[in-house]
């Protein structure tokens, strides 16, 4: 069972399958357009787009005219690009259409903002950090002190004799 999706992609391949057959074709140009539509219909990851990216040797040898040899090579590689587009209609009508993975929004992001946001939240975690650091640090020495600084300074016991001193000496 196909739904319309499907029978649509099948109908654009076969079409490209049968635009192979033409005499005037050209073949770079229609190498390209077959992989740009299973590119359409399947994704960069699949197997069935990454066939036209393989590197192709041929062991035949040629001899006699180079132009001759160029259109045998030529029409074996549309033959190869005929079978791979049918193989790929053919798994489109058992499988379906690929299901479309969810990105992740920060995969979208480039990597320049990237780093300029974790750089970002660095600093704000470190800033926090250090702001946190010092208040508990104010905390603790006002915990020490018990009291809050005064205006003006109390005199402790040892002031208190010097200062005793100081006016003895001045009456004398």
């Amino acid at each position: 069972m196909t739904d319309k999706k499907t029978k649509q992609a099948v109908k654009v391949l076969q079409a490209q399958i049968d635009k192979g057959n033409e005499p005037s074709i050209h073949y770079p140009s229609w190498k390209i357009q077959s992989q740009s539509l299973i590119e359409k219909y399947f994704t960069k990851d699949s197997k069935e787009y990454k066939w036209f990216d393989r590197p192709t040797i041929s062991f035949a040898y040629y001899s006699g005219d180079p132009q001759e040899n160029i259109k045998n090579e030529t029409a074996k590689s549309i033959r190869d690009t005929q079978h791979h587009l049918q193989a790929a209609i053919e798994t489109l009508k058992i499988k379906g259409f690929p299901k479309e993975t969810k990105v992740n929004y920060l995969s979208r992001l480039s990597d320049t903002w990237l780093t300029f946001l974790i750089g970002l939240l660095l600093s704000g975690y470190y800033l926090a950090y250090q702001v946190g650091r010092w208040t508990v640090e104010t905390e603790n020495k006002s915990a020490i002190t018990n009291t809050v600084s005064p205006s003006f300074p109390v005199p402790d016991d040892k002031t208190k004799q010097q200062t005793d001193s100081t006016k003895k000496a001045a009456r004398h």
